[in-house]
Parts: structure tokens; sequence; C-alpha cells
């Protein structure tokens, strides 16, 4: 094509360097021409059609390509090739053209490979069945692709060995480890993380360093995502999780049921003996009368602590309250005595684990030993308020 426009110029009287620059330009115009046309072919008639029968298909994973541009990268090597074919119609800067050229498809193919990755990971994470995370592998794969593509790149534009340039690299070794500490730190805890299954998207983790408790909702090579309660993000270094301790709260919800461990503290002056009048007056109570009878059916007490019977109808409303995992161990004792009172602890497991339910089977618990103490004639320890001192100083 060159030899044909440069003899059609000659033909005017025009110089040979003259006709040869123009000659250049000319073609220069025309491949450009003619790229511009392979691009509007492929990116835009050709993937109006293929977006059509994509969206009838009945396949997710080509929606997904379509959406990542997976198609569009490989629509950019039609202009490329454009360009590598007219190269070698030019008279001066051929071999640099056909560089670009090259480069330019490698490019288009190592971005479509990115976008395959991309996809594969969108649908692998897609699936809830799917335990192990593989966006760090696959942010790895893809770290490795560019690097690796980078210096294919650099090797055509320059014209050097691929090999070459990379016994170049390794020299640089020392300097390219300090360089990616961090992401090889990371690398390293990722495939502990998820070999040994010690966190997937979805866990509730807690993490006090960093501020962190409550869902992951991102797992990548260099951090965690986790969305707090509060809705607020924190983003952990994905080595922090291995150099660090964090909890975990999959065991839990994998359980049978959620814990619940809280005291009360009694007053030390409201522990008595109760004689069998005081036990009998009990008994007229609807909701104490058949655990007194089959508590005193099985021993002959003729006095009894009314804390040990408050500890005991305790262990029967557990037993008879179906919110409750008995299957779970649950336990009412009594602590070490504190200034504050002697502290009765409650340990049970909830058979509701979500946050909301849990928290208002743990409100109603408590809430009922607060209204049912004061029939054992125990008090609940307090300290003394405002009115408590003026009361004394009005009585004095």
């Amino acid at each position: 094509m060159f030899s044909l426009i440069n003899d059609f110029l000659l033909s005017y009287k025009l110089s040979e360097n003259l006709s040869g620059f123009l000659s250049n330009i000319i073609v220069f115009g025309i491949m450009l021409i003619f790229s511009y046309i392979a691009y509007l072919i492929t990116n835009k008639y050709i993937m109006k059609i293929l977006e059509k029968i994509i969206q009838k298909s009945k396949f997710k994973w080509d929606d997904i390509l379509f959406r990542k541009k997976v198609f569009h990268s490989l629509g950019h090597i039609a202009p490329a090739i454009v360009i590598l074919s007219f190269s070698s119609t030019f008279s001066v800067f051929n071999e640099g053209f056909k560089r670009f050229a090259i480069s330019y498809i490698v490019l288009s193919i190592i971005f479509t490979i990115n976008g395959i990755l991309r996809t594969i990971s969108d649908i692998y994470e897609s699936d809830s069945k799917k335990y192990r995370p593989i966006k760090g592998f696959i942010q790895l794969i893809q770290i490795v692709l560019f690097s690796l593509g980078g210096i294919l790149v650099l090797g055509i534009l320059i014209n050097k060995n691929f090999t070459y340039l990379l016994s170049g690299i390794g020299a640089l070794t020392a300097v390219l480890l300090v360089i990616f500490k961090d992401t090889l730190l990371s690398l390293s805890a990722h495939v502990q993380l998820t070999a040994n299954k010690m966190i997937r998207k979805g866990d509730w983790i807690s993490m006090n360093e960093y501020g962190a408790d409550g869902n992951v909702i991102e797992m990548t090579l260099n951090t965690i995502k986790v969305q707090n309660w509060d809705k607020t993000l924190v983003y952990i270094p994905t080595w922090a999780l291995i150099n660090s301790s964090f909890k975990n709260w999959k065991g839990m919800e994998q359980s049978g049921g959620r814990r619940i461990k809280r005291c009360i503290y009694i007053d030390f002056e409201s522990i008595k003996l109760f004689d069998k009048d005081k036990i009998d007056n009990l008994k007229s109570k609807n909701y104490l009368s058949d655990f007194l009878n089959n508590f005193l059916k099985s021993m002959e007490i003729k006095h009894i602590s009314n804390l040990t019977l408050f500890r005991k109808y305790l262990v029967y409303y557990i037993e008879n309250n179906n919110k409750f995992n008995t299957k779970m161990t649950y336990i009412v004792r009594h602590l070490d005595y504190t200034e504050h009172g002697l502290p009765l602890e409650i340990y049970v497991f909830s058979k509701e684990k979500s946050w909301v339910e849990y928290e208002g089977v743990q409100s109603e618990l408590f809430e009922y030993i607060y209204s049912v103490i004061e029939a054992f004639e125990l008090k609940i320890y307090q300290l003394p308020s405002y009115d408590n001192f003026k009361n004394i100083s009005l009585s004095n």
C-alpha cells in the first residue's frame, strides 16, 4: 500500500522525501480509520447482538462475563490486528507499530483472563453453600497474571527476551520482598485461615484490638471487611487474624443454644430459714405449688433456707421452660460473696441464637426473677440512694 501511494505522489513531481513522508501519514490515517471501523463493528454491533443472545440465555455465568466486560476486552483484539497488519506497510517505524500491536493484543488477552477470574470469583461467592472463600486466591492469580503480563509487554516493547527480564528481576528479589512484605504476609495468613476453616464470609467475629464486632462481609487477599452491628465498617489486615487472637461466634451459631450468664446480688440480711408455716404460705401461690410439692416430697425438711428454695425454684423454672436448651449445661449457683452482696449466677443456654430473640429471652428470664424473688422474702442488694439518706435524716 505504501509503494502505491508513494508512486502516486511521485507522479505529481514531488520529491522522494516529501512523498515518503506524506505516504506514511496517509497510511497511518487509513490504519486509524480501519482500526476504528474494526472497533465499531466488534464493540457496537457484535456486542449488541451478543448481549441479546446472553439475555435470552438461562445461564448466569454468561451474564456475569458480559457485566465484567470480558467480551469487550476481546473486542480490542480486532483493531490491534488491523494495526499489526498495517505495520509492515510503513517505510519507517514499522517495527515500533508491530511491537505496539502485539503488546495491545497481549494486554487484551490479559484483561480478558482477568475478567474470567473475576467472573469465577463472583459465581463462587454467590453460592452460600461454598464454605471456603476463593477471592484471596483469585487476587493472588491476578497479581501473578499482571506481573508476568507486564514483564512480557515490556519485553515486547523494548525488544528484550522474557527470560532475560525475569533474570534481571531475580537480582531485585530482596527489594521486592521488602516492597511486597504485607502482601506476602497476607497471602500466608489467607491460606492458613481458609485451609483451616478459621473464618469465612458471613461469620460473626469479635476483635477488640481493631474495634470489630460483627459479620464478615468480604474477604480479600489483604483485608477482611467486617460490618459491625452499628453498621460501621472495619477493615482488618488479613495477617492480623493470625498474629492476634479473635473470637469467631460460628461455634455458638452451629450449636444448640446461646449462653446466658448473669448474676443477681442477694442482700445478706434477707437470707433466712423458712419454717413449715412459711413454706405453706409459699404453697398458696399457684406458680410455686407444683415446685414445692415435688421438692418437699423428695426430702423431709423442717427448716430450709429461703435462698435454697429460690435457687432450686430457678432450676425448676429453667427445666420447665421450652425456651432453654436443657440438653446443654445449666446451673444456678452462688459465687464468692462481695461487698455488694451474695452473687447468684444463672448459667443457661437459650434456644434462640439471633441477637433480638436472644435478648428477649434473657430479659424475660430476669424480669421474672426480679418479680418472684419477693415471694421468698429475699432482697436484691442495691446501693443506698439519695432518697434513703433523706428518709434517715427525716426520721432523726
